[in-house]
């Protein structure tokens, strides 16, 4: 088995340990199987998504996809999400329904 082939599997067994949902008014995270953590962000609370890809995740399609809230330190870091780009545009789409929802402005 090459390198290429154990790497591919890691993504491929860490995506099946991951779930991400977006829905109207939140992001919620869940990962692992023995050790379940979970993790429920209102929209309206993000402030940055960074998405980062090597090389490597390019060739596989997956990246990794950073949400932040308050502070330095990402609130949510998933290694190995597939589509990482799209993602992001799911939940900026949302964020920006989310602030057409609460804009009294006009």
């Amino acid at each position: 088995m090459g390198i290429g082939s154990l790497i591919y599997l890691k993504i491929f067994i860490l995506s099946k340990l991951t779930e991400l949902t977006v829905t109207d008014g939140q992001v919620h995270y869940a990962e692992g199987i023995i050790n379940r953590s979970t993790s429920d962000i209102e929209i309206s609370k993000i402030r940055v998504i960074k998405v980062q890809r090597s090389l490597l995740d390019m060739l596989f399609g997956v990246g990794t996809l950073e949400i932040y809230t308050t502070g330095d330190d990402p609130e949510i870091r998933i290694v190995g999400i597939e589509q990482p780009h799209a993602v992001r545009t799911e939940i900026m789409e949302q964020m920006e329904h989310t602030e057409d929802e609460y804009d009294t402005t006009g």
